[in-house]
């Protein structure tokens, strides 16, 4: 897991993604490039970000890769735009292919919970890999966000 706290501007836009519609969004913040291209130069085909601080639970295509990500709710016109927390999944190579081929499973559960089903498959075995990516509240943090945690 890689804590990335500055993917995006915490004064910048509320959306994370500038196209929607098709199978998945594009990022308008292109920092994560930056990530998935030194995920590529280490050979790390699946890996888990921490404080991302985007909004919402997108999929969005970033080079050869895949990015899941669940973060705080949208806020509505007139409610506060701060950001915090934020998890996503990266997957690219064989994990991406071995997890359309299984159905392209994931579940955003919070803010700091994700999950990725990778499903494989070989000639004498079927199992699933989860990919569980969570970032806990901090020491700092108050008790009831702990408690709610």
């Amino acid at each position: 897991t890689w804590n990335v706290r500055s993917l995006v501007n915490s004064c910048g836009p509320i959306e994370t993604a500038s196209v929607r519609g098709e199978r998945h969004s594009i990022p308008e913040d292109r920092r994560i490039d930056l990530v998935v291209g030194e995920l590529r130069r280490l050979g790390i085909e699946a890996a888990g970000l921490q404080q991302t601080q985007w909004f919402g639970r997108e999929m969005y295509s970033v080079g050869d890769a895949i990015v899941l990500s669940s973060g705080r709710p949208v806020p509505l016109s007139g409610e506060s735009c701060s950001r915090g927390e934020g998890v996503a999944v990266i997957l690219r190579g064989r994990a991406l292919r071995a997890w359309r081929a299984g159905g392209g499973q994931w579940r955003a559960i919070s803010s700091r919970l994700i999950v990725a089903e990778i499903r494989m498959v070989s000639s004498k075995k079927h199992f699933t890999i989860h990919v569980v990516v969570c970032y806990a509240p901090t020491f700092r943090s108050p008790r009831s966000e702990k408690d709610l945690f």
